[in-house]
């Protein structure tokens, strides 16, 4: 699912959103439940040397990463932060400070609907908190998806995107099979990223993912998904890098004043 988590206000009843959209609101909270589908085991590049946004997984099922903006709805913190960290992380050479999660879609062969997963990129755990988890998108006349990545059409926004901004996200689902709160107890979270990045950016939610976890002695409580909503750029480097940018810019006005005053 794109666009915002937010539900837009409507006076219209649910049974006048299902005549415009098709879609029930039943159909749509469990819309997960009915074609989510997870991947088989890890997922991992298919051939780096071709196309590092295709990835595949144990059972040799497509799936395709979204590019980090694109994803900026499904990140812990708000939008216009995320969409700063993807520009400044895509523009910025020598800045590494991508956005934590990750975005894949996958084509469900036996009806042409679309699963969407979120996984951390460090831990490469499973996202399952409602408000940035995948949703499936109902939505069937995308043929090209597994090569763009793109779902932008009228079906996934008569299908998807309105009874997301009608109805909102009170998702029951994450995946077929999987309520929501079904890894809120002791059940570790999924991994299925075959190579997470790992490093002290790896905050996992289920410790036994931690490759690092001793049993024997036990392990400090990780902080919960929920409670991290710090931004990705401590508040000094993001204020560093705007006065650069200033500055820069500056310099270009000064260099194309100088110009003219030269022609002249």
């Amino acid at each position: 699912m794109s666009l915002s988590h937010k539900k837009v206000k409507t006076k219209k009843s649910d049974a006048e959103i299902e005549e415009i959209t098709g879609i029930s609101r039943e159909k749509h909270e469990n819309r997960n439940d009915i074609c989510n589908e997870l991947p088989t085991g890890k997922m991992r590049i298919k051939n780096p040397h071709v196309d590092k946004m295709l990835f595949v997984d144990d059972a040799g099922r497509e799936c395709r990463r979204n590019p980090d903006i694109f994803s900026s709805y499904h990140q812990p913190m708000s939008m216009p932060s995320a969409l700063f960290c993807s520009l400044v992380d895509m523009l910025i050479f020598c800045v590494d400070f991508p956005v934590p999660n990750m975005k894949f879609i996958s084509i469900n062969e036996e009806d042409g609907t679309w699963s969407e997963v979120i996984c951390n990129r460090y831990t490469g755990e499973l996202i399952v908190d409602p408000r940035y988890f995948g949703t499936s998108n109902f939505c069937t006349d995308a043929p090209n998806g597994m090569k763009t990545g793109s779902l932008t059409t009228k079906e996934h926004v008569n299908y998807d995107v309105k009874p997301h901004e009608k109805y909102g996200s009170d998702y029951k689902h994450i995946a077929k099979g999987i309520p929501v709160g079904y890894y809120d107890g002791d059940i570790p979270h999924p991994v299925i990223l075959h190579d997470p990045l790992g490093g002290p950016k790896a905050k996992y939610m289920s410790p036994h993912n931690d490759p690092n976890y001793n049993k024997k002695l036990g392990a400090p409580a990780t902080e919960p998904e929920l409670e991290r909503r710090s931004p990705c750029l401590p508040l000094a480097l993001v204020l560093v890098l705007l006065l650069v940018l200033v500055l820069l810019l500056t310099l270009v006005l000064i260099l194309v004043l100088f110009g003219v005053e030269a022609v002249k």
